[in-house]
């Protein structure tokens, strides 16, 4: 059997979200979900989550890119606002942020994230895939470094993608925007890490999820890790996502991906299982 993590991104983002996710999580459906420690919401929605501490990962999705920032952060935030995915990946390109700043940042998302859960994080991974991104990859890193040289915690990598078909442009622009750099530099410092990565596709054909998440599992390695973004229904008009967390759900709660593991010989873990590595 070919152990993988099956992480749920972007928990606290809302209610609808959240929600979903807690309840995939008591179906034994996931084994991670990452969190917005920045998001308004989170005081409340990560008490929630607290009793399941241990059976799953529980990680800081460290999110640059929506809603605001926990201090403003010099040459990315117009007051707190965060920017657009394109405007932050332009300036990192350009080499425009401050290191310095985004250290900061990540350091009180991380703060946040540990006084409402009582524990630090798991892993930690980038919502949109920021943390590969040039000045804030060092960032991540040199906390890393200062923080968690001596812990157990992992970070996501996105180099070795598992599935290509109709999201090779996607995988094309994630593995060229800074997760083959990652990769190198995780390996370098050996720092736990994910082996290969899987779950981009088109979020504007959600109805052909659960054949794609199938092509998913079987072309995931050992060691792998899968993203999803499930939620229960929503009227977010806020969240890009809205027309395909749904459907996301109703696959993982079905048995028809039940049948899908045991098809693809695939088990669920979480990341210790993969510690005896490092």
């Amino acid at each position: 059997m070919k152990r993988v993590i099956l992480c749920a991104d972007d928990y606290g983002q809302n209610r609808a979200v959240s929600r979903g996710i807690l309840a995939l999580i008591r179906k034994k459906s996931l084994s991670a979900t990452g969190c917005f420690a920045n998001s308004p919401h989170f005081a409340e929605h990560g008490q929630w989550l607290q009793t399941h501490l241990g059976e799953i990962d529980v990680g800081l999705h460290f999110n640059l890119t929506e809603g605001q920032a926990l201090a403003p952060i010099a040459s990315v935030t117009r007051g707190l606002q965060l920017p657009s995915l394109s405007q932050l990946l332009l300036r990192s390109h350009l080499g425009s942020l401050s290191m310095q700043a985004i250290k900061e940042e990540l350091l009180r998302q991380i703060d946040r994230f540990q006084k409402v859960m009582g524990v630090l994080p798991n892993f930690i991974d980038g919502h949109q895939h920021v943390h590969q991104f040039p000045t804030i990859r060092e960032a991540v890193l040199e906390v890393y470094q200062q923080q968690f040289r001596s812990s157990q915690i992992y970070i996501r990598s996105a180099a070795n993608i598992s599935n290509v078909g109709e999201s090779g442009f996607k995988n094309w622009m994630i593995r060229h925007t800074g997760a083959v750099r990652l990769e190198h530099r995780l390996n370098t410092m050996n720092i736990p890490h994910n082996k290969s990565f899987g779950g981009i596709y088109s979020f504007a054909k959600p109805e052909r999820y659960p054949q794609l998440f199938f092509s998913f599992l079987k072309g995931i390695g050992d060691q792998g890790l899968i993203m999803c973004h499930p939620g229960f229904e929503s009227n977010d008009r806020r969240d890009p996502l809205i027309n395909s967390r749904y459907h996301e759900y109703e696959y993982f709660s079905s048995e028809r991906f039940k049948q899908h593991l045991a098809e693809a010989k695939v088990r669920l873990c979480s990341f210790r299982e993969f510690l005896r590595h490092y």
